[in-house]
């Protein structure tokens, strides 16, 4: 199962060189855990509508990156899909010149023929045993 930062890691990939704002990432965060923007604003003292707009265009721009409508309620099966999109094509398709390659999307570093994976997910997910070191 996929934990937030995990999950964290795949959104500052996808979003590079950006990345989500502190509020964009505190939405975020709590929403993985299922709370509303009411709870969100009880919790860190925001108001809900400000909460609500932030959430909209975090939303917005996490279904433009990873190219699939992204919701509070669907956000951990989007981001479960794209990792499960992106593993099976780099095991079945190692090469460099495949847009799936993940390298396009910078989760691994190549270096002479040698592919280091560049976040946590990606070294828990593949292992040392599995064409990483």
């Amino acid at each position: 199962m996929m934990d937030v930062e995990q999950a964290l890691s795949i959104i500052d990939q996808s979003l590079k060189p950006k990345g989500l704002t502190d509020i964009q990432e505190l939405i975020f965060r709590q929403c993985w855990q299922g709370k509303s923007y009411y709870d969100i604003a009880q919790e860190f003292e925001y108001e809900v509508g400000y909460l609500r707009i932030a959430g909209s265009q975090l939303w917005q721009q996490l279904s433009k990156a990873l190219g699939e409508k992204v919701t509070k309620a669907n956000l951990q099966s989007v981001l479960r899909r794209r990792m499960n999109a992106i593993a099976p094509s780099f095991i079945l398709n190692p090469s460099p010149t495949k847009p799936e390659y993940p390298d396009s999307l910078g989760l691994i570093k190549l270096k002479e023929n040698k592919a280091t994976p560049s976040c946590e997910l990606y070294r828990q997910y593949f292992g040392a045993g599995r064409g990483f070191s």
